[in-house]
């Protein structure tokens, strides 16, 4: 869900994707889980900052980790779906002591796709404490 606000065009469509999680009466999780759905959409950008509002401020610190954790994921994974071409079929972690080797698997050229997963990896970078190297 986190690019449902692509609807309204692309600028923007982090902030649009989280106000249409939280006005949706039809998600059949609770009040919280809809809150931090809501949260990871918006912050699923590639900005160097993390800015939380709102909601964020209710929450429980695991659950800030929580959100934290699953948005910098988020970030690296839309970098590596960047061409919505579906090109990365498969990824393995190498997980090491400060840096984490994503080995890719896919169907074509993805040069454009890594360099934009690396540059959404800044959260990822300050979460984990490990930087992410795409060879």
């Amino acid at each position: 869900v986190h690019d449902i606000g692509w609807t309204f065009g692309q600028a923007g469509h982090q902030k649009k994707s989280a106000e249409l999680v939280l006005s949706c009466g039809d998600l059949q999780v609770t009040v919280r889980e809809q809150g931090i759905i809501a949260l990871i959409a918006g912050l699923h950008g590639g900005s160097d900052r993390f800015r939380p509002t709102g909601f964020w401020h209710l929450l429980s610190p695991d659950d800030q980790k929580r959100v934290r954790i699953l948005a910098a994921l988020l970030r690296v994974a839309d970098g590596l779906d960047y061409l919505h071409a579906a090109s990365v079929t498969d990824l393995h972690c190498l997980i090491g002591e400060t840096e984490v080797q994503c080995v890719l698997s896919c169907t074509g050229d993805i040069t454009t796709e890594k360099a934009r997963a690396i540059k959404k990896s800044t959260l990822f970078a300050d979460v984990f404490k490990k930087s992410l190297v795409i060879p």
